[in-house]
C-alpha cells in the first residue's frame, strides 16, 4: 500500500503544506476581507438607516449579487 510506505511521507507532507498554505492565503486575501466588508456595511446601514454612508464598492457588489440571484 503506497500511502503507508515511508518513502512517500516527505512528498505527502510537502503537498499538504503547500495545499494548506494556498488555502490560508486565499482565505486571508479574498474571503475574510469580504466578510469584514459585509459586516461593516450592515453596521453602517443599521446605525444610519440609509445607504448614504455605504461605500461605493459595497453598493456595486450588492447590485451584482442582486442581478445574479434575480435571474434564477
Amino acid at each position: 500500500m503506497p500511502q503507508l510506505a515511508i518513502e512517500t511521507f516527505v512528498s505527502q507532507y510537502f503537498w499538504l503544506l503547500i495545499s494548506l498554505s494556498g488555502f490560508y492565503v486565499f482565505m486571508v486575501s479574498q474571503v475574510i476581507p469580504n466578510i469584514a466588508l459585509t459586516l461593516k456595511s450592515r453596521k453602517v446601514e443599521s446605525r444610519s438607516g440609509s445607504s448614504a454612508e455605504v461605500p461605493a464598492n459595497v453598493v456595486s457588489r450588492d447590485s451584482i449579487l442582486a442581478s445574479a440571484f434575480a435571474s434564477k
